[in-house]
């Protein structure tokens, strides 16, 4: 290499721009490969090893989270815009309804306070329906092996400007 510097320069250039290339790739499989996993819930977990407090809420939580997955599996446009009665709601608003009840069932988990009025980011209902499992994953893994105890510690509340309301867990 020390006779020919215009070599060593094109083996730099060229190591660089493989290096360049490998991140690219490696940067494109995790995006694939994050876009491919699979949402929670389309098999209802194992039963836990042992009944709790905790155990018991975690699976009421799972037969949620599998309920909605298989309940939402496959909606088309017209299936989202079903509205039952010209008073009641869209498939889709009773969907963004169980989105917010998602995330109060996760900040309770959480003891984390819900801001209201709450106002549901306008997502796809690809989206949606992701975050809403999601929510309900997290809150079944925060949950798993708690004591009553530490169940007592938990409350469901919510902000409105200055006004704060505290509710036992119970009502849940």
């Amino acid at each position: 290499f020390n006779k020919s510097p215009k070599l060593l320069l094109t083996l730099i250039r060229c190591i660089k721009a493989m290096r360049n290339l490998l991140s690219l790739v490696f940067f494109l499989t995790t995006i694939t490969q994050a876009q491919n996993m699979e949402l929670p819930f389309k098999e209802i977990p194992a039963y836990p090893a042992s009944y709790s407090a905790g155990n018991v809420v975690v699976r009421i939580i799972d037969g949620l989270g599998y309920r909605s997955y298989w309940a939402t599996d496959g909606l088309r446009s017209e299936d989202l815009e079903y509205r039952p009665s010209e008073d009641g709601r869209t498939a889709l608003e009773t969907l963004k309804h169980l989105f917010g009840l998602s995330e109060t069932i996760l900040n309770a988990t959480k003891n984390a306070p819900n801001i209201r009025p709450y106002n549901i980011p306008n997502h796809s209902f690809e989206t949606l329906r992701k975050l809403t499992l999601n929510n309900l994953k997290e809150a079944s893994t925060l949950l798993q092996d708690k004591t009553g105890e530490d169940l007592e510690q938990l409350n469901i509340t919510y902000l409105r400007g200055d006004t704060k309301s505290d509710f036992s867990f119970w009502h849940m």
